[in-house]
């Protein structure tokens, strides 16, 4: 079920990738692999941060930080802190596009705006599907 929550902001340090949407699903699954090389084992929760930019997506793929961590090397996107809609996905990777559409859709139908960032916590580095927490901002 979707609802309305205020998320702090969240730090993801980890691998960029900026793209249109078509290209994606091929560069993702790309830097995961560097992500999950590189964190894997130092106990962080592994999380994307995705942005709009223009027609384009900014996305970070790596792990949640402290708000003042700082990794060389690595990118650091800021996912601002507000008011988020929130869905807790449960079922298999394949489907976290789907669910994200449905929250997008959820917002529509009560009136609200999309905003531009998105948050998905909760992948794993061995690959087995896992709970993800889902969050997309609402516009002001």
């Amino acid at each position: 079920m979707v609802e309305i929550v205020r998320m702090p902001p969240r730090l993801v340090i980890g691998v960029p990738v900026l793209a249109g949407f078509e290209r994606l699903s091929a560069l993702v699954p790309e830097a995961w692999e560097t992500a999950f090389a590189e964190f894997a084992g130092d106990g962080r929760p592994f999380a994307e941060a995705s942005t709009r930019v223009g027609g384009r997506y900014h996305e970070v793929v790596g792990v949640l930080a402290a708000p003042d961590a700082r990794r060389d090397g690595f990118v650091h996107a800021l996912v601002p802190g507000g008011e988020y809609a929130y869905l807790e996905h449960r079922g298999p990777r394949s489907g976290i596009a789907t669910a994200f559409g449905e929250i997008e859709g959820w917002l529509r139908e009560r009136g609200r705006a999309v905003g531009a960032a998105k948050l998905d916590i909760g992948y794993r580095a061995d690959g087995t599907d896992e709970t993800h927490e889902l969050f997309v901002s609402i516009a002001p």
